[in-house]
């Protein structure tokens, strides 16, 4: 998504690369393959299955993000509250770097700079024999990337998924074992990321045990919401859980009407409605639009035939419409692929409520009123799609004084509340992040 158009991620446990790596990277498109991306320590760790299992995330707004790059201009001076155009680290071609919109604290004169968050992130995970890595790296061509092991485990990786922030990792194994890699959000660097430093911030905790699990799947909305399936040896196949980030998460059986022992390979909750679940089996594609005891599961291979389906992907990062770069126009596309019959592409989720034009989950701009405020600030706006909403209060030399997380929010008119009674005097910023959005206003406390 950062650079769609040239860079290619491939590995087999079974199958070279092309030169004997299990999993390894190009910058043209698997033309060639690009020198120095894993070391051999973590190379040579077959992990058994196959698939090397791994997962790309990339982010156009991370706020957990801890690195950051300069703005300056020489040419004119910007007031406060204006927005300007930034250039992340992030590499968007070979020799450009991905912009992103900031909008400035305080008045910055001409010459001056001002350090931003790099809010354009990306995350490698890779699974192998025994342990999980993850490099921050994947996009960075001139040196061999640094590389954290997350996770120590006993066993063969088999598949991986993350939540949408990348705080959460679920791993599962040929050995049965659903593993939760937590806290990773925040392990930016070798001391807080890697299992064999005592300042490791991140827990790994066992919180299913069953038979081979062939996939895992989490809703990209609400990290709680977890699919496992298994390889097909016991009478169930699917399990799910709605509390998967407690202590002790309790997951269900959701075998349904599938029949038992049912091979399944992998597994998807579609972006769009959390309740509808795809699945890809021995027999082709199964969906269901809830999860239950008595799951109904439907067959929907309409076109494609009773064919194994190994992989189902659905496009779920939209990258933003800025400056001469286009936003994507497949986000919501569902990906499912064959063993022997090919990939095939749905796009009737594509374009649901918008999602793929411009501010597409914001209908309007964001109304903040009254304004000037004494005690409580309330916060207009209309989604067009379900979305993750967040604010943050700031001063006007950037500092975050206040943050409220709102959680996921159905469509429609939107007015919240946010308590501004302690804030003293003065002139804020509101930024509001929507989904994949920002959007920022201005505000002045009186007393």
């Amino acid at each position: 998504m950062i650079n769609p158009t040239s860079i290619f991620y491939g590995g087999s446990s079974t199958v070279n690369f092309t030169s004997g790596d299990h999993f390894a990277r190009s910058q043209d498109m698997g033309e060639s393959q690009a020198d120095a991306f894993i070391p051999d320590a973590i190379a040579n760790l077959n992990s058994g299955v196959y698939f090397t299992p791994f997962k790309l995330w990339e982010s156009f707004n991370n706020e957990n993000s801890r690195d950051s790059v300069y703005y300056k201009d020489t040419t004119m001076t910007h007031l406060a509250g204006e927005t300007v155009t930034v250039k992340s680290k992030a590499s968007f071609t070979s020799s450009k770097r991905f912009p992103f919109k900031y909008t400035l604290p305080y008045d910055l004169v001409k010459g001056d700079s001002v350090r931003v968050k790099d809010i354009i992130s990306s995350r490698l995970f890779l699974g192998v024999t025994d342990a999980v890595y993850m490099t921050k790296e994947p996009l960075n061509f001139s040196k061999e990337p640094d590389w954290y092991k997350i996770a120590e485990i006993t066993g063969h990786v088999t598949c991986l998924a993350y939540s949408a922030d990348a705080n959460y990792l679920f791993v599962g194994t040929s050995e049965g074992q659903l593993i939760r890699v937590a806290n990773i959000a925040l392990a930016y660097d070798s001391i807080r990321a890697d299992v064999s430093s005592s300042g490791c911030i991140i827990s790994n905790t066992v919180i299913l045990d069953t038979e081979s699990i062939s996939s895992v799947s989490v809703d990209p909305l609400n990290e709680n919401r977890v699919i496992v399936t298994c390889g097909g040896q016991n009478t169930v196949g699917v399990y799910y859980t709605l509390n998967a980030i407690d202590e002790s998460p309790v997951f269900n059986p959701a075998q349904g009407n599938l029949p038992p022992y049912t091979r399944i390979y992998t597994s998807l909750i579609e972006m769009n409605d959390p309740d509808r679940v795809i699945i890809g089996t021995e027999r082709g594609i199964y969906t269901t639009e809830s999860l239950g005891a008595n799951t109904t599961w439907t067959a929907e291979n309409s076109g494609m035939g009773n064919v194994p389906v190994m992989m189902i992907r659905q496009q779920t990062t939209s990258r933003p419409w800025i400056d001469n770069i286009t936003g994507v126009s497949n986000l919501g596309a569902i990906y499912v692929a064959t063993m022997g019959k090919g990939i095939f592409e749905n796009r009737s989720y594509v374009g649901v409520d918008g999602h793929d034009t411009p501010g597409s989950r914001l209908n309007n701009s964001v109304s903040v009123y009254p304004n000037p405020v004494k005690s409580v600030i309330h916060v207009r706006f209309d989604l067009s799609v379900r979305s993750n909403v967040q604010a943050g209060i700031y001063d006007l030399r950037g500092n975050l004084l206040q943050a409220e997380g709102f959680g996921n929010l159905n469509k429609g008119d939107q007015n919240l509340s946010i308590d501004a009674g302690h804030l003293k005097q003065g002139t804020y910023l509101l930024k509001l992040t929507v989904g994949n959005e920002v959007r920022s206003a201005k505000f002045v406390v009186v007393k």
